[in-house]
């Protein structure tokens, strides 16, 4: 569902922006629309899953997955230049988009890219200027979210493989 607004709308839904003094004249609202903050949602999942007894190892570098007949054995991982093989008798695997190269080792082709987003967290510094939901600028496909005492912005999709660089005209929409 949506809900189509005026001015006088958005300023109901969204005070904060009643200041923009007139440069907004409407917008669209999703009212069952949800955004997260997934590194909370992570910490909390990782202390859910210590307390079931999962053991996390930081630090820990990946050299190989060991297979056999079409599924992982075992896996080779060095730590501080001291290699070991973990075995177990089930594997997930969370290596991103990364995930595609490291399963075609047992045949696995999985439709897994990299797509390179952008986003910047800051403290709220005025609860009064902040939006409540996620408020989204179609034009620079950026969107503001509010996650209790800070401010993300985000925005862009790039499709440019495992590109680690951040361009300087990609920052600068954010900023």
């Amino acid at each position: 569902p949506f809900e189509l607004l005026d001015r006088d709308g958005l300023a109901r839904v969204e005070p904060a922006l009643a200041r923009t003094g007139g440069a907004l004249v409407g917008g669209l609202r999703l009212p069952k629309d949800e955004t997260g903050d997934c590194h909370l949602f992570t910490r909390r999942l990782a202390e859910l899953a210590k307390g079931l007894g999962v053991e996390f190892r930081f630090g820990v570098r990946v050299e190989e997955l060991l297979t056999e007949g079409g599924a992982v054995r075992g896996v080779h991982v060095s730590q501080d230049g001291v290699g070991e093989v973990l075995t177990a008798d089930r594997y997930v695997m969370a290596f991103g988009s990364y995930s595609r190269a490291a399963l075609a080792a047992i045949g696995l082709d999985i439709p897994v890219y990299p797509v390179k987003g952008y986003s910047l967290t800051v403290p709220l510094v005025d609860a009064s200027l902040a939006p409540q939901s996620t408020v989204l600028d179609e034009t620079y496909k950026v969107a503001v979210t509010r996650f209790d005492q800070r401010i993300r912005v985000g925005g862009m999709a790039e499709l440019c493989g495992h590109d680690l660089s951040l361009p300087r005209r990609r920052r600068a929409t954010l900023e």
